[in-house]
């Protein structure tokens, strides 16, 4: 059994995110991981390590560095517990 993130949101931000990500923006995840919204590949990223190292807990954060300049996001995310087949 693994954890997906259902609902992801930016507690926090710090420079301005090339996608226009701010805190208290919030997007969604769907069973098969679609988002509701665009990422760029480090947010992704960011959001795969933190579900894939998830000891069980429901909720959990993360956060990415951008790439291009000094600009940083934090992430809570609400889980849910799905097989993997």
């Amino acid at each position: 059994r693994g954890l997906i993130p259902r609902r992801v949101a930016v507690t926090g931000a710090q420079g301005l995110c090339p996608y226009g990500f701010k805190a208290g923006d919030a997007f969604n995840i769907d069973q098969q991981g679609g988002l509701s919204a665009p990422l760029c590949r480090t947010a992704v990223e960011a959001l795969e390590r933190a579900t894939s190292t998830s000891s069980g807990d429901s909720k959990l954060s993360t956060s990415c560095k951008c790439p291009l300049r000094d600009r940083h996001l934090t992430f809570s995310l609400d889980l849910d517990r799905v097989s993997r087949a």
